[in-house]
């Protein structure tokens, strides 16, 4: 096999040529193959640190009858994207316009490996003609957005980075005003309430996951979609689609009318009965129209010079990835993968609990061990080890730490949960501790109380619990507000003050005395009097129908609504970028019945995937939001809740901001990618690579130099699960490293990188299948002319390329990643075997220009590491073409098809 062939046509690196590659030691060589191979690993590491963008552009508006227009350029890294929202601000202080503006994209460059696809460039975006008016100090009088993302039909950016040129028009007409305006990466709290969707259905949740054991007695899961509506009325569509596996996935319903400014939600339903254990894959695809469409000429097209009517709204589709893991035995679930401990030194921080349970009928017995990376053994947790429930709500453990002589800083921990007979064990809690140098706000628990008062009964009172932070002691006074203007609950004690380090209990007792059948919705607004600053904590109330001193069945009640309410964040919240943040919702209907089995979905923001909520019992729903972007800005958590029987929805939403992190090792959301594909959000598989990319992953660049690849390099090391992964690349945006073996597969697993024996990035989750076939490509774009050699009969090798194509009867030799499990075992990182080589495990296929072919071997490359070969000879009869269709199948998984020439 003549591995020098591969590098010229991959990278142009002369370290490749034959004249020097085969001379060198057999180390040297499988480090330079790997490098062309993996080129992004070393091309693109240092330009894929962000996805913020910042712009801004101003310019005076006239009575003109041209549009006036702004350009700004912005940056779009590999698997990153872009959300811009466009804000107008104007003086003087009342201003009103019946015109909207417009939004082009116009692309000025393409990195490495970007293109089109089939040749179609980005189109002009444009916005609505609503009104935009101003009165007084409001700032933001209107806001739109464009969603930039490499993952669109538009154009695909897998390797290389994109630079473009946003351009806005703005036509004020015959009015007169001094126009500002200005675009962000994230919308703002002020603007979010405002924003006006080009595409009118917006989807709550921008993926779908689920997990299911065959055996249970409920092999079968659904998951609720809220799509948002915008300005107009909307006919839409709804269909399921799987890739493998027959009809699992079901839609619910098929079609429908949406109606301006609401909320449609459809069901998903994933059912596992008679599949064997794997990893799923499929969407429900939502498309539809405007009904009536708008006709006119829009800004956008004015400045294209156009003179035809167009719909404005025009049609549109999109569609939600669903994946579905079959597991072959119970699962561990925590209900959180991450908590943030805070105090100031010197003062206990309050501690937090995560649930444990099972995703089967069975108890699963767990044991916990917790570790930090520095300042010594802070963490501590209790119990050490328990028994999940099998009726009853799930188990609490507590996570805390003793700060004393931890000077002011972050410091990160973790807890590994161990049970033997789950077949994802051990499932890690990232643990925050943040120790602020100087004063720090009250801590309150829960953030909003939720009452339910039974027919002829008054509920027991609740308490809030309040901690000061700070070094010095603080008042606080507690004032009830009522929506309805009757005074329904009281809090005891206010005002009262706060001793630093010392937890205070607050009373909240309802008075239900004269109140009819209904919900009920107030606030208590928590000042604090030395930082002049107040909290506002909702309250709700359901009284359910029923005299006093009566007994109704609770049937009496039928309910029409969810009600949740975020028990674990002010509304107006800083958090911090980097650091995880714990979400807890309290949900229940109109009738007061907790919400315990059904869909709880938490949207964070364009930057964070949405967190699906685990329920935890009496209506209890937890999670983790993991703020991504490091730059911070606005950000919002918008809560859907669905339950199923009986359909009932419910939402809500609250506003605060992410502070900048500038040292956080971020990984970008759906950036785990194998190298060879470059497809995100893809499952990886035990002995394959897989790429991450991010920012601040490591400190310089460092590549493997000998086998078999270490477990650290550059002070980074990445973990799945509690196991090291072996790392053949780092760098601060990038990093290459193979599956361990033993990874179980058909599991969800944590992914976390760790630098400098200091800091995790924020846990990722990953999918791991049996395998997942990915063909390496010339251009190293996941696309086009595969890493394909071909050896004649006489011996002769050479690259496959258009110029020199493979014949009837000629071998090939096919350059992949992640054909999963060989024999003989062989460690992950380690130099492959040649005598006797390692062969998969599990049967690989390879179709050809449309015929399927048994390949003569199928294993690991010899001298290699992590890098795959498969050997078939090509059948009589593929039709003559540069781009013949190849494509790997194994365990029931297809690799992306990559081209072959054959003459």
């Amino acid at each position: 096999m003549v591995y020098s062939e591969l590098c010229p046509g991959l990278s142009g690196n002369p370290g490749c040529s034959s004249a020097t590659y085969l001379n060198r030691p057999m180390s040297t060589r499988t480090r330079i193959l790997l490098a062309c191979l993996l080129l992004a690993g070393t091309a693109g590491a240092q330009n894929a640190a962000s996805v913020k963008i910042a712009l801004a552009a101003s310019g005076s508006a006239s009575t003109a009858v041209d549009p006036i227009l702004f350009q700004v350029p912005g940056t779009i890294t590999p698997f990153g994207g872009a959300l811009i929202t466009v804000a107008l601000w104007v003086t003087p202080a009342t201003y009103t316009s019946q015109h909207g503006f417009a939004v082009e994209i116009d692309v000025d460059n393409i990195g490495v490996g970007g293109k089109f696809i089939n040749g179609q460039a980005p189109v002009f975006k444009s916005f609505g003609t609503g009104t935009l008016s101003r009165t007084g100090d409001t700032s933001v009088i209107a806001v739109g957005t464009v969603s930039i993302d490499e993952g669109t039909e538009q154009f695909s950016l897998p390797t290389g980075s994109m630079q473009f040129t946003v351009s806005y028009a703005l036509n004020p007409a015959a009015e007169v005003a001094q126009v500002t305006l200005d675009a962000e990466g994230t919308v703002t709290s002020d603007a979010l309430q405002e924003i006006i969707n080009q595409q009118q259905l917006a989807p709550s949740v921008k993926k779908l996951f689920t997990t299911i054991n065959p055996k249970s007695t409920a092999p079968a899961k659904k998951m609720s979609i809220g799509l948002w509506n915008g300005t107009q009325n909307i006919i839409w569509t709804a269909a399921s689609s799987t890739d493998s596996g027959g009809n699992w996935l079901q839609a619910s319903p098929s079609s429908g009318t949406a109606a301006p400014a609401s909320t449609t939600n459809l069901t998903a339903t994933a059912n596992a009965r008679g599949l064997s254990p794997g990893v799923y894959q499929g969407g429900v695809t939502v498309s539809g129209n405007a009904s009536p469409p708008v006709q006119g000429q829009s800004v956008a097209e004015k400045v294209q010079g156009q003179s035809e009517n167009q719909d404005q709204a025009g049609s549109f589709s999109f569609t939600l990835p669903v994946t579905m893991v079959v597991t072959s035995g119970d699962q561990l679930v925590l209900s959180q993968t991450g908590v943030q401990l805070q105090s100031v030194a010197g003062s206990a921080p309050l501690a937090q609990t995560v649930a444990v349970s099972t995703t089967g009928s069975s108890p699963l017995s767990f044991s916990t061990a917790v570790s930090t990376l520095s300042g010594g053994n802070w963490l501590s947790v209790a119990p050490h080890s328990g028994s999940t429930s099998t009726s009853g709500p799930a188990t609490p453990v507590q996570i805390n730490a003793d700060i004393t002589g931890l000077a002011p800083g972050v410091y990160f921990g973790r807890v590994d949960f161990a049970a033997p007979s789950a077949t994802n064990s051990p499932q890690s809690l990232e643990v925050a501790l943040n120790v602020l140098a100087s004063a720090a706000s009250p801590i309150v628990e829960p953030t909003a109380l939720e009452f339910v008062a039974a027919a002829g009964s008054t509920p027991a009172p609740q308490t809030l619990l309040v901690i000061d932070p700070s070094a010095a002691a603080v008042t606080i006074n507690p004032l009830p507000i009522f929506d309805q203007g009757q005074s329904w609950f009281s809090v005891t004690p206010a005002p009262v003050t706060l001793t630093p380090g010392q937890p205070l209990t607050l009373t909240v007792t309802p008075h239900i005395a004269g109140l009819t059948a209904g919900v009920y919705l107030g606030s208590i607004s928590l000042e604090v009097g030395n930082v002049d600053t107040a909290y506002t904590l909702p309250v709700e109330m359901v009284v359910t129908p029923g005299d006093s001193g009566a007994s109704i069945p609770q049937a009496a009640c039928t309910p029409t609504q969810l009600l949740p309410v975020v028990t674990s964040l002010f509304d107006g919240f800083t958090t911090q970028a980097g650091l995880p943040v714990p979400l807890q919702v309290q949900v229940v209907d109109s009738c007061g019945n907790p919400l315990n089995d059904g869909s709880v979905v938490a949207s964070t923001g364009p930057a964070d995937p949405s967190v699906s909520l685990t329920p935890v019992g009496n209506g209890q729903w937890a999670g983790t939001w993991l703020p991504h972007e490091a730059a911070g800005g606005a950000a919002s958590v918008a809560v859907s809740a669905s339950s199923f029987t009986p359909d009932l929805h419910g939402s809500v939403s609250i506003a605060g901001k992410v502070s900048a992190n500038s040292t956080a090792p971020l990984v970008v959301t759906g950036s785990v990618v194998n190298p060879a594909s470059w497809t995100a959000n893809a499952p990886v598989a035990p002995g394959g690579f897989l790429s991450i990319f991010g920012s601040n992953l490591a400190t310089g660049s460092s590549s493997a130099a000998v086998l078999p690849f270490l477990p650290q390099m550059g002070g980074t090391r990445v973990l799945m699960g509690n196991e090291p992964l072996p790392l053949q690349y780092t760098g601060s945006g990038q990093i290459n490293a193979l599956v361990p073996y033993d990874v179980p597969v058909n599991s969800t697993q944590q992914l976390v990188v760790e630098r400098n024996g200091v800091s995790y990035s924020l846990p990722e989750t990953v999918l791991v299948s049996a395998a997942q076939p990915a063909v390496f490509t010339q251009d190293q774009s996941g696309k086009g002319a595969g890493a394909i050699v071909v050896v004649k009969a006489d011996g002769t090798q050479f690259l496959n390329t258009s110029a020199t194509p493979a014949g009837s009867g000629d071998a090939l030799e096919i350059f992949c990643t992640g054909l999963g499990a060989v024999t003989p075992a062989v460690p992950a990182g380690s130099a492959a075997p040649a005598s006797p080589p390692a062969t998969t495990v599990n049967a690989v296929s390879v179709q050809i220009g449309g015929q399927t072919v048994t390949p003569f071997f199928a294993g690991l490359a010899p001298g290699f590491a992590g890098l795959y070969q498969v050997n078939i000879l090509v059948p009589t009869g593929i039709p003559a073409a540069v781009d013949v269709p190849l494509v790997l199948s194994v365990a029931g998984v297809h690799s992306p098809p990559v081209t072959v020439a054959v003459h």
